[in-house]
């Protein structure tokens, strides 16, 4: 990517299992922009009149709305002519995540997600736009969260826009999964207070009740009525507000203890969820 030649700004992040990268494009005009294979982009930015072509075929010109998703594929997507100034997110998920959704779900591990371009999907809309906010902070937040959108991107992508889904096979990937039951969520519940302080995972907490990452955030949400990742944030925070009263530990010290390596982010996460600072809740206990 030359990123001098195009006028353009990058923010990019790589985590497991799915690269983010964010864009400025300043350039307008006539130019030649091929977009990345095997990815998607949703843009940001709405343009009046755009051109563009696919495998070097006749170009095109149509308005782009604001919230379009690409699917490329592994078509050669090329931006021609562009009036305005674009702002774009790029999601490429690697090839074992979703084959790994396949496999768990008993279906054929040989697919494809399949070209679409310049459609709305508001899943895949609302996905882009919270990828981008982690992308912006820097990718602050918790590997559980980050694993979570993930996992719904590459299950939405192989329901919707794989080329197994005309199978009726597929309905398989939607077969009903057990409910944890009491025991598990204790044993669930323990491991989290026993490890708050570590850099926990879906598939890490998963594993635990022997059921695959993709189906565990459901039934986890089933059973304790709320995601993996809120919930881990809600006994963070609790076991913060203890800290913070019975003990005279440093602020940064009950950061570190409650899995915080960030101290801006906890005292931000702690506000959200408490509605004061740790420092002005300490003083108000």
């Amino acid at each position: 990517m030359n990123n001098d030649h195009h006028n353009i700004s990058v923010l990019e992040s790589n985590w497991d299992g799915i690269k983010v990268r964010y864009c400025h494009m300043k350039a307008t005009g006539d130019f030649a922009w091929a977009m990345p294979q095997n990815g998607i982009s949703i843009i940001f930015a709405p343009h009046d009149r755009a051109t563009w072509s696919v495998d070097g075929g006749e170009s095109q010109t149509t308005p782009v709305t604001s919230g379009s998703v690409l699917i490329h594929s592994n078509r050669n997507f090329v931006w021609h002519y562009r009036e305005k100034k674009s702002e774009w997110i790029y999601l490429e998920l690697e090839p074992q995540i979703l084959t790994r959704i396949a496999k768990e779900s008993n279906l054929s591990t040989d697919l494809e997600i399949e070209y679409c371009v310049l459609f709305g999907d508001p899943t895949i809309l609302h996905l882009a736009q919270l990828f981008k906010a982690e992308v912006v902070k820097s990718g602050v937040a918790e590997k559980i969260y980050i694993e979570s959108l993930r996992n719904l991107l590459a299950v939405h992508l192989v329901r919707n826009y794989s080329s197994i889904e005309r199978s009726p096979i597929t309905k398989q990937i939607t077969e009903i999964i057990r409910p944890l039951n009491p025991w598990q969520v204790k044993q669930l519940q323990d491991f989290i207070e026993d490890n708050i302080d570590q850099k926990l995972s879906i598939e890490k907490l998963a594993a635990i009740v022997h059921l695959s990452q993709f189906h565990f955030v459901r039934v986890f949400k089933e059973a304790v009525g709320t995601t993996p990742h809120r919930y881990l944030i809600q006994r963070r925070i609790e076991r913060a507000k203890t800290l913070l009263t019975v003990t005279r530990l440093s602020v940064q010290e009950i950061a570190i203890r409650v899995g915080y390596v960030n101290i801006s982010h906890f005292t931000k996460q702690f506000r959200n969820y408490v509605g004061a600072t740790p420092a002005v809740y300490r003083h108000s206990v």
